[in-house]
């Protein structure tokens, strides 16, 4: 980090980091144990990422060998990136965490269910405009109902932090619409959502 950006790093992450992995690695051990109390580490976990900033949240993953992943999100807020950067900068050695900045792109893109929307990668297509270094995208979902439109954008963004890593989307992309899926999509100059990473090579 330079100097520059030191200078106008929020007072509070210089305070709040240090606290936050003070607690996490005095509960390393409780908080491993996910599988046996789940509820107690989503909430306590949870809590203490929000008195960093309160946009945080986090993922982890399985038990590997002894290790897990501990990725800590913006989820999609951008002004908790700094955040998000400085808790993996300042990290420390934790004998059975990996810790990731952002949810990462995935090799295989799931069907994501958000509230009463069930929506796979296969029934999201799109069109792309690049517009001042960034790519507007305008979604179009088989089934799609106008009256669950944030349920369907809500989706589509897990579904875009899938294939593309949360921190391309939050300062990559640019507008972002959604509407019902033609009838042809190929006729109208559609193209189907596993093709947009070559949007952004």
């Amino acid at each position: 980090m330079t100097l520059l950006s030191n200078l106008f790093q929020p007072i509070n992450l210089k305070s709040s980091v240090p606290k936050f992995w003070a607690w996490f690695e005095s509960q390393s051990q409780t908080l491993f144990q996910l599988d046996t109390n789940q509820q107690a580490v989503i909430e306590s976990l949870t809590g203490e990422l929000k008195k960093v900033n309160e946009h945080l949240s986090f993922e982890m993953g399985p038990d590997v060998e002894g290790v897990r992943e501990l990725i800590i999100s913006a989820d999609g807020f951008k002004d908790a990136i700094p955040a998000v950067q400085e808790l993996v900068k300042q990290a420390p050695k934790l004998e059975n965490w990996e810790v990731i900045p952002f949810r990462q792109a995935l090799p295989l893109v799931l069907t994501v269910y958000y509230g009463n929307v069930i929506l796979p990668p296969e029934d999201l297509w799109f069109s792309a405009e690049q517009k001042g270094g960034k790519v507007d995208l305008h979604l179009y979902a088989n089934g799609y109902l106008p009256t669950k439109k944030n349920d369907y954008l809500a989706a589509s963004f897990l579904l875009l932090d899938h294939l593309l890593g949360e921190y391309t989307v939050m300062t990559k992309m640019g507008a972002i619409d959604i509407d019902i899926l033609p009838a042809d999509p190929p006729a109208a100059g559609l193209k189907q959502f596993g093709d947009l990473k070559a949007e952004f090579k």
